[in-house]
C-alpha cells in the first residue's frame, strides 16, 4: 500500500472522529448514529462485493472504529446531558 494512501486514511479517521464528537453533542442522538452506521454499512459493502475473508485483521479494521464511535456517542449524550442540568441550574437560581 502507498505511503500517501495510508497518510489520506489516517488523515479521514482523525476527520470522522472530529465530527462524530460534534454530531454527538446535537439535539437529536440520531447525528450521532450517522457515522457508526457509515462504517457497519461499509463493512457490508465490502464483505458481499468485494469479497473480503474474514479475519481478525479484516474485522479489527472495522471493529476497532466502530467501538470507539459507540463510546463516543454514549459519552457525547451524557456530556450534553450534563450541560443541559447545569443550565437548568443556572436558571433556577437565577429564578431564586
Amino acid at each position: 500500500m502507498p505511503t500517501y494512501l495510508i497518510i489520506v486514511i489516517i488523515a479521514v479517521v482523525f476527520a470522522l472522529m472530529g465530527v462524530q464528537t460534534i454530531l454527538t453533542k446535537r439535539k437529536s442522538p440520531f447525528w450521532g448514529l450517522i457515522i457508526p452506521v457509515l462504517i457497519v454499512a461499509t463493512g457490508i459493502y465490502f464483505y458481499f462485493f468485494r469479497n473480503i475473508e474474514v479475519n481478525y485483521k479484516n474485522v479489527a479494521v472495522f471493529a476497532v472504529p466502530l467501538v470507539w464511535c459507540l463510546i463516543e456517542c454514549y459519552q457525547g449524550r451524557k456530556r450534553r446531558t450534563q450541560e443541559i442540568e447545569k443550565q437548568i441550574q443556572k436558571m433556577k437560581a437565577k429564578d431564586l
